[in-house]
C-alpha cells in the first residue's frame, strides 16, 4: 500500500516538477526565503500558515483551496489542542471559498474546547457587520448546535441571523422561518428584538395571521415605549439628540407598532379600532430625538394615515371618496399598486365600480413592470416593507382585479396582462397561493383562451 504524501512532500514535488528552486520560488511566490526554506526543509519544519498555502499553490499554477483538506487534517485535527490564532485565518478563507464541509470540520475541532464558542460568535458577528451573513450561517449554526443554554443572547442571535438569512421572497419558506425562531426572539438585545418583530410581523400579514401580528405589534408598542421613555424621557432640552442603538430611527418602531395594530383591526373588519390606532400615526413630529432620517420616516407615517383613512371608508362601503382618492395617488405615486389592491377588494366587497381608477393608473396596473416593483423591494434599505409584503400584496392585487374583471365582465385584452402578471408571480414567489387562484384562473380562461399567452 502507498504512503500518502504530506502536503510538504507535495509541495517539495511540485516545485521540483516545474523546475523551482528554493530561491526562485521564494522571487515567484513573494514567500521570505529563510521562512521557506525553514518551512520545506528544516527538521522539525515551520509550520505552515493557511496564507502560505495559498501563495505557493496559486505560484504553482493550482486552484483556490488545493491541498486545504490534507493541510487541515495535518496541522489542525491532529492536534489536541486548539490554537485559535491559526484557525481564524483558516476558517476566514474556508468561508471565502465556501467549503462548507472543512468548516463543519474545523469547527467539530475547535468545539472539543466549547470556551471558544464566544471566539465563533464574534467572527460570525463581524462577518454579518461587514455584509456577509451568507457567509457566516455555518459558523452560527454550529454555536445553535453547541450552545447548552436555552436562554443563552448567543443562542437567540444565532437563530435571528438564520431566520433572516431564510425569511425572503418566497411566503411560506418565511414562515416556516418565523415559526422557528419565534421562541428565541424574547432573548435578543433590544436592538435586535424591535427589528425582529418587525419582520416576524411582516411574515404573519403574508399568511394572514392576524392574532400573531397583532401580538408582534403588542411587544413591539412596549419596547419602543420603554426605550424612548429611557432614553428621552429625564433628558432636558438641551440634550435630545441621543442615539439609541438601532438599526432605523426609532420612530419607525414606534409608529409602525401602532400601524400593524391599525392593519390587523382593518382586516378583521373592527374599523373603529382602526381609526383610533390611525390617529397614533398621523402625525408624529413631537416624537423627540428626530434627525432628518427621523423626519422623512415621520412624513410616510402621515402619508400611511391619509391614505389608510380613505381604506377605511371605502371598505365600510362610501365609495364618495374615490375621487379625493385618486388625487393622493397623484401625490404618491409609488403607493399606486398598494391602494388599487385595497381599492378593488372593496369594490369587490359592495360591487361598486371603479372603472376611472383603473383607467387612470392602467400602465401602472396592466404592465409586467410591475412585476419589476415587486424585486425594488430587496434593494429599498430601511423600508419596513419586506421583500414578502409586497410579494403578497401584489398577489391578491392581481387576483383581485381577475375577481373584478370577472364580476363586471369585462372581457377584454387586460385580461391577458392579469393573467400572466398573476400566474408568474404566483409561480415565482409563492406556491402556496396557486391552488387558491386555480379555480378562477381555470374560469377566465375558458372565457378567454383566445386572448391567453403564458409569459416567457
Amino acid at each position: 500500500m502507498n504512503r500518502i504524501l504530506t502536503v510538504r512532500e507535495i509541495l517539495t514535488k511540485e516545485m521540483r516538477s516545474q523546475y523551482y528552486t528554493i530561491n526562485s520560488f521564494s522571487k515567484a511566490s513573494g514567500i521570505n526565503r529563510g521562512v521557506l526554506s525553514a518551512t520545506i526543509n528544516a527538521d522539525p519544519p515551520r509550520p505552515i500558515s493557511v496564507n502560505q498555502l495559498d501563495r505557493m499553490g496559486e505560484t504553482l499554477g493550482k486552484p483556490e483551496g488545493w491541498l486545504y483538506e490534507q493541510f487541515i487534517e495535518e496541522a489542525f485535527l491532529q492536534d489536541t489542542k486548539v490554537n485559535w490564532r491559526r484557525a481564524r485565518p483558516l476558517l476566514l478563507r474556508c468561508i471565502q471559498l465556501n467549503r462548507i464541509e472543512l468548516i463543519d470540520k474545523i469547527m467539530d475541532w475547535i468545539m472539543k474546547d466549547v470556551s471558544y464558542l464566544s471566539q465563533i460568535f464574534e467572527l460570525a458577528e463581524q462577518l454579518t457587520a461587514d455584509s456577509q451573513l451568507r457567509g457566516a450561517l455555518p459558523l452560527y449554526r454550529n454555536i445553535i448546535q453547541y450552545e447548552r443554554s436555552y436562554q443563552s443572547e448567543q443562542l437567540a442571535v444565532s437563530q435571528y441571523r438564520i431566520f433572516q438569512a431564510a425569511a425572503g421572497e418566497m411566503i411560506g419558506q418565511s414562515f416556516k422561518a418565523a415559526l422557528i425562531f419565534q421562541p428565541y426572539c424574547a432573548h435578543l438585545p433590544e436592538h435586535l428584538m424591535l427589528d425582529a418583530l418587525l419582520k416576524l410581523s411582516n411574515i404573519y400579514f403574508t399568511v394572514k395571521d392576524w392574532e400573531a401580528m397583532s401580538d408582534c405589534a403588542d411587544k413591539l408598542m412596549e419596547l419602543s415605549h420603554s426605550i424612548y421613555a429611557r432614553e428621552y424621557k429625564h433628558q432636558s432640552a438641551k440634550h435630545r439628540t441621543l442615539h439609541v442603538n438601532t438599526s432605523r430611527p426609532l420612530v419607525v418602531y414606534y409608529g409602525q407598532s401602532y400601524l400593524i395594530k391599525f392593519t390587523a383591526a382593518e382586516f378583521t373588519q373592527n374599523y373603529q379600532e382602526a381609526n383610533d390606532y390611525l390617529s397614533k400615526f398621523s402625525d408624529l413630529s413631537w416624537f423627540e430625538g428626530l434627525d432628518e432620517e427621523g423626519r422623512n420616516e415621520v412624513a410616510k407615517f402621515t402619508m400611511y394615515a391619509d391614505i389608510n383613512s380613505l381604506n377605511i371608508e371605502l371598505l365600510q362601503g362610501n365609495h364618495n371618496v374615490l375621487p379625493e382618492y385618486k388625487e393622493l395617488l397623484f401625490k404618491y405615486p409609488g403607493e399606486i399598486l398598494a391602494s388599487v389592491n385595497v381599492i378593488l377588494y372593496a369594490a369587490n366587497l359592495h360591487g361598486f365600480n371603479v372603472g376611472d381608477i383603473l383607467e387612470t393608473f392602467h400602465e401602472h396596473i396592466y404592465s409586467f413592470d410591475s412585476v419589476n416593483l415587486i424585486a425594488r423591494f430587496e434593494t429599498v434599505e430601511h423600508n419596513y416593507k419586506d421583500l414578502s409584503i409586497g410579494v403578497s400584496r401584489y398577489i391578491n392585487l392581481y387576483y383581485e382585479l381577475a375577481v373584478y374583471h370577472f364580476d363586471q365582465k369585462l372581457y377584454n385584452h387586460d385580461l391577458e396582462a392579469i393573467l400572466n402578471i398573476l400566474e408568474h408571480v404566483v409561480q415565482n414567489y409563492s406556491y402556496e397561493h396557486i391552488l387558491n387562484s386555480h379555480t378562477l384562473l381555470q374560469k377566465i380562461r375558458e372565457m378567454n383562451s383566445n386572448l391567453f399567452t403564458p409569459y416567457k
